[in-house]
């Protein structure tokens, strides 16, 4: 009997403390938003706000802003900020291509700075890159569906 309530209260106390996660993941195209060349998605806890614009020089249209739609999911880039690790570190950006195939990069809650710290979850989505001349440790997720690029924010 002190078994079994041991392993209930252990139980509530994990499933409370993942609760407690700020889980997130790179948008879907069709859920971003793009205003006069702005593209906005809302994260999932709806406390920020995932925001980009077109990264390319724009040579065909002069000067003037983006008005395409974003077509697809290029991906997404981690920065490790232990050696081997994907338990801490920055989620640089998610990369999608308008439908003229112009690249436009997202940030996750750009308003926080210093940049918010992240783990990754579902590592089977998270590829380790070769490590850069400089030590850094770089993951990309290609994954294009719902939630395959998914991290938690860590305090």
């Amino acid at each position: 009997m002190k078994v079994e309530a041991a392993v209930v209260l252990s139980l509530s106390l994990l499933t409370m403390s993942v609760q407690a996660l700020e889980v997130d993941h790179c948008p879907l195209p069709e859920n971003i938003k793009n205003t006069r060349g702005v593209f906005t998605a809302n994260t999932v806890s709806r406390e920020g706000q995932w925001v980009g614009t077109v990264s390319s020089v724009r040579t065909k249209d002069g000067d003037g802003f983006s008005a395409e739609p974003v077509k697809s999911f290029n991906g997404a880039i981690f920065y490790s900020a232990n050696p081997g690790g994907v338990s801490r570190g920055i989620l640089s950006r998610c990369m999608y291509s308008t439908h003229k195939g112009e690249k436009m990069d997202l940030y996750y809650r750009p308003d926080v700075r210093p940049e918010l710290a992240v783990r990754l979850l579902d590592l089977k989505n998270w590829k380790l890159q070769p490590e850069s001349r400089a030590g850094l440790q770089t993951y990309i997720c290609k994954s294009k569906q719902q939630g395959g690029c998914v991290f938690a924010v860590i305090d």
